[in-house]
């Protein structure tokens, strides 16, 4: 990006606009007057705290205006005589009078301090290097390097930027990168076969971008020996790639020989110009994924390729076309696997579904009431497995089902799939049994802090129930006596601590 510094604006003083100088002129010819000088002097003209004095000469009877601004009036004699309080300074203390009639008369004022000096003078920027390969209008083959001369300037020389393209006016840019300061040149990846045409510039320590080198082409004839070559990327899964804003979806491609990583790019422009609007790169998979904001609604081209250990770009993969909109098509609702609908079960219980065929994260619904209408209820939210497991419920019948979310179907509401089918179970109303009791970590040392669960096979009756625990090793798990699960819970958690051991215990 060119560094370009702030220019200082200044009031032109005695001069006029080139159109207007030449109406004047002609206007003068015509008449024989004499040409035109400043009907304004100055005497005097200071400043004290924001008290302006001016005192000076000027047409008679006419508004005298400082720096734009009407201060005051001649008299009838032509004298100007201004008194003026709440006067701010100007930054370099200079000022335009004017009386209308001339150009401005430009005054110097005295006790007034300059607190705006100019500023000093833009850096020049760095000459242009001078390419040295390949030869202008050689026949390569990619990658190959670039290289040019260098280049010296008195802020010192920070850096080169080149620039390769398909076209003499650098539109698209193909791709580009940037060398330290004592390089001289770089290598360029693979390139499809064709002519490509190739610049370099220097930038100085001012952080200014010096012109650009003459321009020079050459010919990509093919790969080079041991070159990566292109991944082939796979269709893009799930309804035709059609996907919805905040949808997330998946891709893969081939593995290329010798690849240290893999580079994504996403463009709207099928060109893929320099740098592409989405890039990930130091991938070390075969498979990525995207998820698209929906400020990216539109029709997108993907493509992906290789990087060697040197970081040298191998040959780009096929391009895959995808869209993103709010209208995207949405897939079949869940379908429902296990518990069979209608069985008497004890708690916990497991509820298990056939994932959608693009399943997101936190993406399903569960819902679970005692009312086949889901009017109200038991229990509600979001889950990222095609499973829920139940801890508590009371006692009886309880319908469930299920849907999936595709992301966004506007910019607040979501696409959902429809609900799956509706199916059954009862929970057990028998007396509860402990069905576990887990103390978390499989491995811990002596001192930690302990998290354990009780699990009951069914809610605990009015009152509540006591569960009594015991350890093997009273002295390695410090167990609370008893845990309290309340009535119509079937689920409970305690802490303890655990204690000092001076060899391993189970």
């Amino acid at each position: 990006m060119r560094v370009v510094r702030p220019t200082r604006l200044f009031r032109a003083r005695g001069t006029r606009a080139p159109w207007l100088v030449a109406l004047v002129t002609v206007l003068l010819v015509a008449t024989g007057a004499a040409p035109a000088s400043a009907a304004v002097s100055v005497s005097r003209a200071d400043v004290s705290g924001s008290t302006l004095r001016l005192e000076g000469t000027a047409t008679a009877a006419r508004d005298i205006t400082v720096d734009g601004v009407v201060m005051g009036r001649s008299d009838s004699g032509g004298k100007i005589k201004i008194n003026g309080s709440g006067y701010t300074s100007p930054a370099d203390c200079t000022i335009d009078v004017n009386d209308g009639s001339a150009t401005p008369r430009v005054a110097t004022l005295s006790g007034c301090t300059v607190s705006s000096p100019p500023p000093p003078p833009a850096s020049s920027g760095p000459a242009a290097p001078v390419p040295s390969a390949p030869a202008n209008g050689a026949s390569v083959t990619a990658p190959l390097t670039l290289s040019w001369s260098t280049v010296t300037h008195p802020s010192g020389i920070i850096g080169y930027n080149w620039e390769v393209s398909s076209s003499p006016s650098f539109s698209p840019v193909v791709t580009k990168n940037s060398t330290n300061p004592d390089v001289t040149q770089d290598t360029v990846g693979v390139l499809a076969a064709g002519t490509y045409y190739w610049r370099v510039q220097a930038v100085n320590g001012a952080l200014v971008q010096g012109a650009w080198s003459a321009t020079r082409s050459f010919v990509v004839t093919g790969a080079s020996p041991g070159a990566l070559g292109a991944p082939v990327l796979d269709p893009l899964p799930f309804g035709n790639a059609q996907y919805h804003p905040m949808e997330s979806f998946p891709f893969t491609w081939s593995a290329v020989p010798g690849a240290s990583s893999y580079v994504v790019e996403a463009s709207r422009d099928a060109t893929f110009p320099d740098p592409p609007e989405i890039k990930f790169d130091n991938i070390p998979k075969t498979s990525y994924g995207l998820t698209m904001h929906q400020t990216l609604i539109g029709n997108w081209n993907l493509r992906v390729y290789a990087v060697d250990a040197n970081g040298v770009a191998g040959a780009r993969s096929n391009v895959r076309t995808f869209s993103i909109s709010y209208n995207a098509p949405i897939g079949p609702a869940p379908t429902l696997a296990s518990p069979a609908d209608g069985a008497t079960l004890d708690l916990p219980i497991t509820l298990d579904w056939n994932d959608v065929e693009n399943p997101q994260d936190l993406g399903y619904e569960i819902q679970v009431s005692s009312d086949p209408t889901f009017s109200t209820l038991d229990i509600q939210g979001p889950t990222t497995p095609s499973q829920y497991t139940v801890l508590s419920l009371p006692a009886g019948t309880k319908y469930w089902r299920v849907r999936s979310t595709e992301g966004d179907a506007s910019p607040t509401t979501a696409a959902m799939t429809a609900f799956s089918a509706v199916r059954s179970f009862t929970v057990s109303g028998g007396p509860p049994k402990v069905a576990s009791i887990d103390l978390g970590r499989p491995s811990v040392f002596s001192g930690m802090n302990g998290h354990g669960t009780i699990q009951l096979s069914g809610p605990a009756p009015p009152g509540g129930a006591v569960v009594e625990l015991t350890s093997t090793h009273p002295g390695a798990t410090g167990l609370p006596a008893t845990v309290q699960v309340d009535a119509g819970f079937a689920f409970a958690q305690f802490d303890f601590r655990y204690g000092h051991v001076t060899e391993p215990a189970a």
